[in-house]
C-alpha cells in the first residue's frame, strides 16, 4: 500500500480541498460514514477489510447519496466472480484491482471520480426511504439467499382468516406436512387439554386444542424450520423463542376480557392462559383490547412471529453485519435498541426494511408486511404495530435477543418491583429508548404501567412459550 499512500499524500499537497482517512475495520468505517456525511466523497474499501469488504461496499452503495462514489479494491482480478461483479456494477460500485493502482493510475482515477466531480459541484442529495428499499431489494436478489417458509404456515393462516373454514380443511393442510401433524397430535395429548383417551388423528387434535392453539403451533414450528441452516453465529433458538414470546404477549394484550361475549374457542384459550389474579386485574384495568382494536387480517400471533424476520434476512444476506451490530450494542452496555445499532452499521438497510422484503416474499399479506416494517415507529393510527411494539418490550424482558443482552426490560424483571425513581441506577432508566414515541400516548398508559405489565405477564409468557417449545 506504500505507493497508494504516497499518491494520496501528493493529492493532499496539490489539492487543498481533499484529505484522506484510513480505517481498518467495519465498525470504524461505518462510524466515519455517519460522521463525515456529505464530506465523504469516495470510500475505497478493500475486500480484505475486517468484517467483510464486499458486504460493507454493498451497504455503503445502498445508503449512498448523489455525492458518493463507492469503490471496492480487490487483491486479485479473479477474486470476485463474473456474476457478482455484474451485480456490484448494477449497484454503482466501482471495482479496482490493487495491483493496478500505481501512483499515476490512482491519481488519474481520483481526478476523474473525485476532483472533477467536486468541481462540477454535484448536489448532495440523500436517498429517500423508497430508493433505499428498492436498492436493498435489488441487492438481495443479486447476492442474498432468503429463508423459505413451509407452505403449511401460509395455508393455515388463510384458513384461520375464514371463520367458516371447515375442520376437514385444517386437517388436510396439516396432514400434508408430517412434522406439523406430529407436533399437533403430540400437543393434543398434553394434560393441559384434559383428554384421557388416545389422540391419534389430526382432526381429533384440532377439535381438542381449538383453532388458535393449532395455528400457533403450526406457525411457530414453520418459522423454526424456515431457519434451519442459517448458521451458528446467529442463534436460531434464541431468536425463535423471543418471537414466540412476543406473539404470546400480543395474544394476552389483545384478548378481550368480556366473558359474556366469549366464544367457545376464546373460553378454551383463556383457560389455557392460566393468568394470575394480579395480571387479570391489571389487564382489565388497562383494557388494551379496546384501545388496540384490530382490523380484519391483523393476527396478533402471526404478526408477532414475523415482526423481526428482517434480522434473519440481514444475517443471511449481509455476512459480518450481525457481529458488528452486536459489538455496537455491547459497547453501549445494551442501552440502545438493536435498530439503533443497525442504523449505525447498516444505515437504511435495517431489519424493518429487509423484513418487509422477506415478508412480501413469503406472501404474508399487507397487514403483516406493514407491521414488520413499522413496529418500531408506528403511525398514530396503526394499532397493529402499536400492539407488536408493546408486546416486544414485554417479551424482550423474558426472552431477550441476543440472549445475553441486558436491556432495560431485562433489568426490570431482575429487580424487585418498585416505583420508578428516574435515577441512573433505576431499572427503568433508559427504558424509554425502547418504546416508540407515539406508543404510550396513543394507548393512554404510562411507562410505569408498561413496567407493571412486564412484571405481571412475564410468568405466563414464559410458561406458554416453554409449552410450545417442548412440543416442537
Amino acid at each position: 500500500m506504500s505507493h497508494v499512500l504516497r499518491s494520496l499524500a501528493i493529492v493532499k499537497a496539490d489539492w487543498d480541498r481533499i484529505g484522506y482517512l484510513l480505517e481498518d475495520n467495519t465498525s470504524n468505517i461505518t462510524m466515519r460514514l455517519r460522521q463525515l456525511g456529505t464530506r465523504l466523497k469516495l470510500p475505497m474499501i478493500s475486500t480484505r477489510i475486517q468484517g467483510g469488504g464486499i458486504t460493507l461496499a454493498r451497504l455503503a452503495s445502498i445508503n449512498r447519496g448523489s455525492h458518493l462514489v463507492v469503490c471496492l479494491v480487490t487483491e486479485r482480478k479473479t477474486e470476485i466472480a463474473k456474476a457478482a461483479r455484474a451485480a456490484l456494477a448494477k449497484l454503482g460500485i466501482l471495482i479496482l484491482n490493487k495491483r493496478d493502482l500505481d501512483a499515476e493510475s490512482l491519481q488519474l482515477f481520483l481526478q476523474v471520480h473525485l476532483v472533477d466531480r467536486m468541481n462540477e459541484e454535484v448536489a448532495a442529495r440523500l436517498p429517500t426511504p423508497e430508493e433505499i428499499r428498492d436498492r436493498v431489494e435489488k441487492d438481495i436478489a443479486a447476492f442474498g439467499s432468503l429463508p423459505v417458509l413451509p407452505q403449511a404456515c401460509r395455508q393455515i393462516t388463510v384458513l384461520d382468516e375464514n371463520l367458516d373454514s371447515d375442520i376437514k380443511d385444517w386437517s388436510s393442510v396439516i396432514e400434508m406436512d408430517p412434522l406439523s401433524a406430529a407436533q399437533v397430535i403430540r400437543r393434543a395429548r398434553s394434560p393441559a387439554y384434559g383428554f384421557s383417551g388416545a389422540v391419534t388423528e389430526v382432526k381429533q387434535a384440532v377439535v381438542f386444542m381449538g383453532r388458535n392453539a393449532v395455528k400457533e403451533l403450526v406457525v411457530s414450528g414453520a418459522v423454526m424450520r424456515s431457519l434451519e441452516g442459517v448458521g451458528t453465529e446467529f442463534d436460531v433458538g434464541e431468536y425463535w423463542i423471543h418471537s414466540v414470546g412476543v406473539a404470546l404477549a400480543s395474544r394476552l394484550l389483545s384478548f378481550p376480557l368480556e366473558e359474556e361475549q366469549w366464544t367457545a374457542t376464546q373460553r378454551k384459550d383463556f383457560d389455557n392462559f392460566e393468568l394470575s389474579g394480579s395480571a387479570l386485574e391489571l389487564l382489565r384495568r388497562l383494557k388494551l383490547w379496546e384501545t388496540l382494536t384490530l382490523e380484519e387480517g391483523q393476527d396478533p400471533f402471526v404478526g408477532s412471529m414475523m415482526h423481526d424476520i428482517g434480522k434473519v434476512a440481514l444475517f443471511c444476506c449481509y455476512p459480518g453485519v450481525f457481529s458488528a451490530i452486536r459489538d455496537t450494542m455491547v459497547s453501549e452496555d445494551w442501552n440502545v435498541p438493536m435498530l439503533t445499532a443497525e442504523n449505525t452499521i447498516a444505515g437504511g438497510a435495517n431489519h424493518t426494511v429487509v423484513g418487509r422484503i422477506l415478508a412480501t416474499n413469503w406472501q404474508l399479506g399487507e397487514q403483516v408486511c406493514g407491521a414488520v416494517e413499522q413496529h418500531h415507529a408506528p403511525d398514530p393510527d396503526d394499532r397493529f404495530s402499536q400492539l407488536l411494539a408493546t408486546a416486544d418490550f414485554i417479551a424482550t424482558g423474558v426472552f431477550p435477543f441476543p440472549q445475553e443482552a441486558t436491556y432495560p426490560s431485562v433489568k426490570i424483571l431482575q429487580a424487585a418491583p418498585e416505583p420508578s425513581t428516574g435515577s441512573a441506577d433505576s431499572p427503568h432508566h433508559g427504558a424509554e429508548r425502547f418504546v416508540p414515541e407515539v406508543l404510550l400516548g396513543q394507548m393512554q398508559i404510562s411507562l410505569d404501567d408498561l413496567v407493571e405489565l412486564t412484571n405481571a405477564l412475564a410468568p405466563t409468557v414464559k410458561k406458554l412459550a416453554e409449552e410450545i417449545r417442548q412440543n416442537l
